[in-house]
């Protein structure tokens, strides 16, 4: 059974190799080679911790676990400095866990958090353009395309990107 519940700053390495091997997987072929090399772990690691030692209220980290696992995880950052709504910074959920709605429950976990935090923000967040899977998973639940552009990725690659957002809970 599928569990939820706020991450704590210990949580950082699980959330950190969770994220390094969804970009790995799902960003192959659409970001550079040396974005995604054997630096990617230590880089995630180091982000996630910074994260955590920042104590943030308005981060939200919201983990998926099952049997106790992490599986999934969404974080999302309140008035982002855009000043497009809550940011919906991170989704990622293991390949063998995708397809039974781990992702939904955490964007619906993430917007509801935001709205009771920012009643008037919308929830959004930026997408590769290229990364037709997850697009075809937020248009399905209910997100918007607000525009399309470049952004600056690291290690100083632009990349075309897509901003989606959600007025409404997302649903199926």
């Amino acid at each position: 059974m599928i569990k939820y519940r706020e991450a704590v700053p210990s949580d950082y390495k699980e959330i950190a190799l969770i994220h390094a091997a969804s970009w790995k997987k799902h960003y192959k072929g659409i970001l550079p080679d040396s974005c995604l090399d054997d630096n990617l772990e230590s880089d995630r690691l180091e982000i996630w911790k910074n994260r955590f030692a920042e104590n943030n209220p308005n981060q939200n980290v919201i983990l998926a676990e099952d049997e106790g696992k992490t599986i999934g995880f969404a974080c999302t950052y309140l008035h982002h400095k855009s000043g497009h709504g809550s940011l919906l910074d991170n989704l990622h959920v293991l390949a063998t866990h995708q397809g039974k709605s781990i992702g939904l429950t955490l964007m619906q976990k993430a917007f509801d958090w935001s709205k009771a935090h920012a009643p008037d923000e919308n929830l959004f967040l930026t997408v590769l353009s290229e990364n037709e899977l997850a697009k075809g998973f937020y248009y399905k639940i209910g997100g918007t395309l607000e525009e399309e552009y470049l952004e600056e990725f690291p290690k100083g690659n632009s990349i075309l990107v897509q901003r989606i957002s959600w007025t409404q809970r997302p649903s199926l």
